[in-house]
């Protein structure tokens, strides 16, 4: 009897010592690797449209300041309905899809100085417009957002554009656009539309 007792007691301790082996021998890149593309990244552009809409919805007054080269600005007025086309240079700007999002790599942190959460998505691939999009949430409550800033480069005809936007929510969106000839030149312009609560 005693005998028995001591070969099932010898077979589960080796059974349990190949076990632990085994396990030893995952890493954790094993464990924790994911396919990019099921991340679910933040709706930013939905968020966006949605403003627009509760904008027109409350027939908001907009107010467009354009400033040109010679940094002269000229202002108008328009209602929410018409500012689709300006905000349509900024939802252009959308990562959040497949096949696109593959390239890009989300990080996320908490700023205690402005009390934010940022997630941002940015990507080394030359190839794409968008470089960077970081979106600031209410740290407290991050179903509130703050802002949303995006940098794009690109080439048009002959010059190298950068753009960087801001959508500040319940207040302001604005394009900062940077244009390079290959002479050397620069035009700075910047558009922004400002509503009120």
């Amino acid at each position: 009897m005693f005998r028995k007792l001591s070969i099932v007691i010898l077979v589960l301790i080796i059974g349990c010592k190949e076990n632990n082996q085994q396990d030893a021998n995952i890493t954790p890149t094993q464990t924790t690797s994911t396919n990019t593309d099921s991340i679910p990244f933040y709706p930013y552009i939905t968020t966006i449209e949605k403003e627009v809409d509760s904008l027109i919805d409350n027939k908001a007054i907009i107010t467009v300041s354009y400033t040109n080269e010679k940094n002269n600005t000229s202002n108008k007025k328009i209602a929410a309905e018409a500012c689709k086309d300006y905000v349509q240079k900024i939802t252009k700007y959308d990562i959040t899809t497949t096949p696109i999002k593959q390239f890009y790599k989300e990080e996320i942190f908490t700023d205690l100085t402005t009390s934010s959460t940022i997630i941002n998505y940015h990507t080394q691939n030359d190839s794409l417009a968008v470089k960077n999009v970081s979106i600031l949430l209410d740290a407290k409550n991050t179903n509130t957002i703050k802002r949303i800033d995006i940098k794009a480069i690109y080439t048009s005809t002959d010059s190298l554009i950068t753009e960087n936007c801001s959508w500040v929510f319940n207040k302001e969106f604005y394009i900062l656009r940077y244009a390079e000839a290959p002479s050397g030149k620069s035009v700075i312009t910047k558009t922004n539309l400002s509503w009120e609560k």
